[in-house]
């Protein structure tokens, strides 16, 4: 995943960094809102999900969102806040996708970010060649993969023998910030998690 992270407290954009990066993901961060929107009109880059303070200089979160929208960004747009008073519906009504509260900590981050990689449609991922074909010479049928995500590990070892002889090819993890990057490097036709 590529993140673009606007925050201009010096001490929480380190934060914010050091946990993306513990999960495998790749962050540009910016100071303000209008940095932000400047950064995604960068024609060399392409991100998968924009995280946003509320409260900034020069242009906040809710007006950066808006900006964004008008530019035709489809990209998950996540508030990051500490304002316990706004409910997460009414940031979907300014044009966010979700909210994650400060101070961040990982399992909210994860919570997140595992929303937003899993249901985004929009997401362009990068595929190796193991992807599109079964190995044949010849190109041949797409070949399905599964992302199976399940902490008992006798169950992921059946579960797993299962989807194979079915025909699936399929990645396996027991945890869901494992699941961030195999979800950046592969399309799945589905995604098997466990709830409990």
């Amino acid at each position: 995943l590529n993140v673009l992270v606007a925050e201009d407290n010096v001490v929480n954009q380190l934060l914010i960094q050091r946990l993306l990066t513990s999960l495998g993901i790749n962050s540009t961060l910016v100071p303000d809102g209008q940095k932000a929107v400047d950064e995604y009109n960068t024609p060399s880059k392409e991100y998968d999900a924009i995280l946003l303070d509320i409260h900034m200089p020069v242009m906040d979160g809710i007006a950066a969102t808006h900006a964004l929208r008008e530019l035709g960004c489809v990209l998950p747009i996540v508030a990051l806040t500490a304002n316990v008073e706004r409910t997460k519906e009414e940031y979907i009504e300014d044009g966010m996708s979700d909210f994650c509260p400060k101070p961040i900590k990982k399992d909210s981050l994860v919570r997140v970010l595992w929303t937003v990689a899993a249901s985004n449609p929009q997401k362009r991922r990068r595929q190796d060649s193991t992807d599109d074909t079964n190995g044949s010479p010849n190109g041949g049928p797409k070949v399905p993969w599964a992302l199976l995500i399940e902490r008992n590990t006798l169950t992921r070892m059946l579960l797993h023998r299962f989807l194979t002889q079915l025909g699936w090819k399929c990645d396996t993890t027991a945890d869901k910030a494992e699941a961030l990057p195999l979800l950046d490097r592969r399309r799945y036709q589905v995604v098997i998690l466990h709830s409990l």
